[in-house]
């Protein structure tokens, strides 16, 4: 895939395209369910939730990571690395569809 000439488009055209990315396969809106469910989860549990490979779980958790639309926290007790929804998260992508749409 070719590279996007970003700067003919408005932030909230890349954001939108940045959230849709991120939300634009099952295994990712399985983890994003799951979390809003459980509060959070580790790699381990998102590997069991999917059925998916370890590193192609990676993958989801890197792109949703860089959406913003979850984060990361490292748990020094249990030495695990835990991942939250972005609380946020609904009104982020709110707030980008009532841009396109010119909602207020």
């Amino acid at each position: 895939m070719g590279s996007t000439k970003r700067e003919q488009y408005r932030p909230y055209q890349l954001r939108y395209a940045q959230l849709s990315d991120a939300m634009g396969h099952p295994a990712r809106i399985a983890i994003l369910e799951y979390l809003s469910i459980y509060f959070r989860a580790n790699s381990r549990e998102m590997i069991d939730l999917t059925k998916l490979s370890k590193s192609t779980v990676s993958q989801h958790i890197k792109e949703l990571l860089d959406s913003k639309l979850m984060f990361e926290r490292y748990d020094d007790f249990t030495n695990e690395h835990y991942y939250y929804l972005n609380p946020n998260a609904f009104e982020m992508m709110g707030e980008v569809v009532d841009q396109i749409f010119k909602r207020s």
